[in-house]
């Protein structure tokens, strides 16, 4: 027997508007995922926010123009159940409460802006468990436009998590705080005294754009000195040769270097020597949590009637 979901996930982020779609195939036994589309929208959030404080009218109609087009997707798909969540640049935006109502009066699409810790809450049940070997200590680090999650497991469990604001959009608009590095290295050394010989599990587009270019397969391990070998080879670039030889977009290579930046200074801090990329983020916690919710319904029905 085989029961068939299907979910909607909006990461509204710093640096990009997403959509994914999937389709749940629970089984007696087991649960499978299907990724059915993926829709990005490169619309900068965070290029208003860090340094004006809030959306600009040009932003807010193209959040407007992008939301649509997602709400029409999502009936097209026959979708029901959807969530939309927003991060780091609507936290901060004054103006968010009333992009918000527009947006929920345009669109039918109810935009929830998401703490740092639910944000990591949603990232750690995406499906990283899954790719976790037994006994072993692991740091899941998510950098985006606007900041950076990062989760310790140890055995497979959540040891303890922190949210950052330090981002690639912030670092490009120079708009990081003097001193969050600093406390980010400072929070690393402490809460990771007692575990050594850790492995990152790095999450992220521009992270994953990393691994195409240097052509390494998903769920195979990377050394952390590719990182910094990458890193330097594109910052000697301009973001023309980004374009033309490596066949970057031109919203990925002016971010790719900063994010790298952020992965490399959690890797020296941690002295990690490996690291591993999945295709896990925060969408893909999103859609776990809408099937976790929805089977629990189902089994609180059963018992009630």
């Amino acid at each position: 027997m085989i029961n068939i979901y299907s979910y909607g996930a909006i990461d509204i982020g710093s640096n990009a508007i997403r959509l994914i779609i999937t389709n749940i195939y629970q089984f007696e036994t087991k649960t499978q995922y299907k990724k059915l589309t993926l829709v990005r929208v490169p619309i900068r959030l965070g290029e208003d926010v860090f340094t004006l404080g809030k959306i600009s009218n040009e932003k807010q109609t193209l959040l407007l123009d992008a939301l649509t087009g997602f709400s029409y997707l999502l009936k097209a798909y026959q979708i029901k159940e959807f969530r939309a969540c927003a991060t780091s640049a609507m936290r901060e935006a004054s103006n968010s409460a009333e992009i918000i109502n527009l947006i929920r009066k345009s669109t039918g699409i109810n935009i929830e802006i998401i703490s740092g810790k639910e944000e990591a809450y949603l990232i750690q049940t995406g499906g990283i468990a899954d790719i976790m070997d037994n006994n072993n200590t692991y740091l899941y680090v998510d950098v985006g436009g606007g900041s950076t999650e990062i989760i310790l497991y140890s055995n497979r469990k959540k040891i303890t998590s922190n949210s950052f604001p330090i981002g690639t959009v912030r670092l490009l608009s120079k708009t990081v705080a003097p001193d969050i590095e600093s406390k980010m290295k400072q929070w690393l050394n402490e809460t990771l005294k007692e575990y050594p010989n850790i492995t990152i599990i790095a999450s992220g587009g521009n992270i994953n754009k990393f691994q195409k270019l240097i052509n390494n397969k998903e769920g195979k391990l990377i050394k952390a000195k590719q990182i910094k070998k990458t890193r330097d080879y594109l910052a000697e670039l301009s973001i023309e040769e980004r374009l033309s030889i490596l066949g970057l977009s031109s919203h990925r290579a002016d971010v790719i270097v900063p994010a790298l930046d952020i992965f490399y200074s959690i890797i020296k801090t941690v002295k990690a020597k490996e690291i591993l990329v999945p295709k896990i983020g925060l969408g893909d916690g999103i859609i776990r949590a809408l099937h976790r919710k929805h089977i629990e319904t189902i089994i609180q029905h059963a018992k009630t009637t």
